[in-house]
């Protein structure tokens, strides 16, 4: 096993945090784990995505008047101390981490999509894509860069 890939069993260094998934965060961590080869950078990102799910969920709670999740109140020590209740800004934060996510997912499925499309054309990593189109913009400039890769490979 070389340094970016992780086992999915148990004893893996993500066992403890994708315990800890309420059922929302588990199922996006399950889908976006379940094939393939997952570096530890791709991990990384899929569970900060899940952990951004429970939030929202726990936001959604909060926001629709849960009891449970809404407030916790405690008595003021002494009588005649005033009770104060601070309610934060959850629907801001609602809706910050609701951006958070989309981007998260987004680098995801393109960073997927870019595997995928990497594993059809033989394997051709970022770096070499990345030479092709500096010697493209190069060509086209009418000088080569030096250690420029041609575009068509010769």
């Amino acid at each position: 096993m070389d340094g970016d890939d992780v086992e999915h069993d148990g004893g893996d260094v993500f066992s403890t945090a994708v315990a800890r998934l309420a059922p929302q965060g588990r199922a996006l961590y399950d889908e976006l784990t379940a094939t393939g080869t997952v570096t530890t950078a791709r991990r990384l990102l899929v569970m900060e995505a899940a952990r951004m799910v429970d939030r929202l969920e726990h936001l959604d709670r909060v926001l629709d008047g849960d009891g449970e999740t809404w407030a916790q109140i405690s008595l003021p020590a002494r009588e005649g101390e005033p009770l104060v209740l601070q309610v934060g800004n959850a629907m801001v934060e609602a809706r910050q981490t609701a951006t958070g996510l989309r981007h998260l997912l987004g680098q995801l499925t393109t960073a997927a999509a870019g595997q995928d499309a990497d594993e059809e054309a033989g394997g051709v990593d970022a770096n070499e894509f990345t030479r092709r189109r500096q010697a493209r913009e190069a060509a086209a400039r009418g000088s080569a860069a030096p250690g420029a890769v041609d575009p068509a490979g010769r």
